[in-house]
């Protein structure tokens, strides 16, 4: 995707970057390279608090550490990581991770020393809110992910993932298009894919939440979900993003019957508060039937969004609405599109799904993920392979998988 931006600007990449090193909403992202070299600003420089400007770099990373190393930043993380805005409501590091400018150990050290100054005390004197173990716990899932690809290859490109689960996807170019547009009628999802597209970057709930709304709302193929991230994402890792995206799909492994939900663990349990402790909403109760985490659009806007501010920042069709209507707007006919679903579509329920997972033919499910295709393309004349466009993409993913498993199995 890189090559197609620089070449769709006319010239070599060079003259490219100096003629026009940003590209705004509905125009193809620019080449990362030229993002992270020349620093442009986000188009949300109305609101400083939340305007932010990528410069790669080790510097440019060190000087965002500083930055977070603060009462309301990293002394605040387990507050603050869900939020969808705010210049320190989330640390922002994860590009430089991505692309090999910060080390994720320095990044470890760094929070355990901030900690450590403060006498291990935290934020608020709170015993509840442990702010380095929840920050470096998303270091472990980065490092996780990788070990996910190391141990089951090509699988995580499948459609029924490592866990080889079949589960009713589809795939629907109109409804595809408008989910990447943000033009699927709930203001959340569209104000965050319209982040996404513009700036390239999106906070971590924010990804949970449009990704639920794409695999359980709308049904529809999760690696379709996971490819148009990659094509955009500043902070793309192949590992982390198909691992999630597969994870989110309850695809990525089979942990049994005590873990129902595969790697977002357990399930609901006694005495959830709704809100409490810096959550937001129950997904882990939405999709019990199916086995699934399900984040309800709404009640996460609700939550992580209470000024509406993000939501008019990004969708100026609901700016003129008055003050709590911007998240649920009333009928406004052609101005602004009613939502595609309203409620999550029913998948395969577990026990059912768990009898079609391991068919008995010691080939380990390879015979299913590559038969259901064709079997469920038939009756409605659709296909669950990957778009074409994105198969340069996915082959340079699959190339970095077997050189990471390489790398592994030499050491």
């Amino acid at each position: 995707w890189m090559w197609r931006s620089v070449s769709s600007s006319g010239g070599s990449s060079s003259s490219s970057a100096s003629a026009q090193p940003w590209r705004r909403l509905a125009v193809e992202m620019a080449c990362l390279a030229e993002i992270m070299q020349f620093g442009q600003t986000a188009p949300v420089a109305s609101d400083q608090e939340c305007a932010f400007v990528w410069k790669g770099g080790e510097t440019a990373a060190v000087e965002r550490m500083v930055q977070y190393a603060a009462a309301d930043g990293l002394g605040n993380h387990m507050r603050t990581r869900n939020q969808l805005a705010g210049r320190n409501s989330f640390s922002r590091l994860s590009p430089w991770l991505a692309n090999g400018c910060l080390s994720p150990r320095t990044v470890y050290w760094w929070a355990k020393e901030y900690f450590e100054a403060k006498g291990g005390q935290q934020h608020e004197q709170d015993p509840s809110f442990d702010h380095f173990q929840k920050f470096t716990f998303q270091l472990c899932w980065r490092d996780y992910f990788r070990f996910y690809c190391v141990r089951f290859g090509r699988q995580v490109f499948f459609l029924l993932g490592p866990a080889r689960r079949s589960r009713p996807w589809r795939r629907d170019e109109r409804i595809e298009l408008l989910w990447k547009k943000g033009l699927t009628g709930v203001p959340v999802v569209d104000a965050l894919m319209r982040e996404l597209q513009s700036t390239g970057f999106m906070s971590n709930r924010g990804r949970y939440t449009v990704a639920s709304y794409l695999v359980f709302y709308l049904g529809v193929d999760w690696r379709v979900g996971a490819d148009w991230f990659e094509s955009l994402l500043l902070d793309h890792d192949v590992c982390s993003n198909y691992g999630e995206w597969a994870s989110m799909a309850n695809v990525a492994v089979d942990l049994g019957e005590r873990y129902p939900l595969g790697l977002k663990g357990r399930g609901p349990t006694s005495g959830r508060i709704s809100g409490a402790r810096g959550g937001g909403g129950d997904p882990w109760a939405k999709g019990v039937e199916s086995g699934d985490a399900i984040f309800d659009p709404w009640e996460q806007a609700a939550q992580y969004d209470k000024s509406e501010a993000h939501v008019r920042r990004w969708v100026p069709e609901l700016r003129h609405l008055p003050p709590g209507q911007a998240h649920r707007p009333p009928d406004m006919g052609e101005a602004y599109p009613a939502p595609l679903a309203t409620t999550s579509r029913p998948m395969v329920k577990r026990a059912a799904a768990r009898r079609e997972e391991r068919p008995d033919r010691g080939d380990g499910g390879r015979h299913q993920a590559q038969a259901a295709p064709q079997a469920q393309a038939a009756p409605q004349a659709t296909t669950f392979y990957p778009p074409t466009d994105s198969s340069k993409r996915r082959w340079r993913s699959k190339q970095l998988v077997t050189t990471v498993q390489d790398a592994v199995v030499g050491a």
